[in-house]
């Protein structure tokens, strides 16, 4: 079972990487964008991206994996074809944020909620402006960077 997880996109293909150093799975799309969460096991969630497959075309799908799972399976679809969403879990709940339609301008400012237990997507709301390529993490309240935020 992964304690934790690395994932990196390289030559078509997404390596998660446990704790132990071996490699839990692979994924035949480029650029995804991975996060996880535990329910009752950990899940790993991959949503969106390039397929390289099929001419860079854009993706709205989204697999899931857990870890007593062999292989990803299919999930409910992204509201929108997308690229350069970031992920992240806060109190156990996985938040994609913003991405890329495809085309100049396209930016979006959506936070889209994996709600696991529907096992569907639910915008929980915006973004202050729209973006991608964008960061985005966890920080304690008490942090002294919180002085930045707005």
């Amino acid at each position: 079972m992964c304690s934790w997880c690395i994932v990196r996109s390289w030559c078509n293909v997404i390596l998660v990487l446990c704790a132990d150093g071996v490699v839990c799975s692979l994924c035949s799309v480029l650029i995804v964008w991975c996060a996880h969460y535990v329910c009752l096991e950990q899940v790993f969630l991959v949503a969106g991206g390039y397929n390289t497959n099929q001419f860079s075309s854009l993706e709205s799908s989204t697999e899931v994996l857990t870890t007593n799972s062999p292989a990803w399976s299919l999930a409910a679809y992204l509201p929108n074809a997308m690229w350069a969403l970031r992920g992240v879990t806060v109190a156990n709940i996985l938040y994609m944020t913003a991405g890329n339609t495809g085309s100049t301008g396209s930016d979006r400012d959506e936070i889209l909620a994996w709600l696991d237990n529907e096992q569907k997507w639910e915008e929980s709301g915006k973004m202050k402006m729209p973006r991608s390529m964008h960061a985005v993490t966890t920080i304690h309240l008490d942090d002294p960077a919180m002085e930045f935020c707005v």
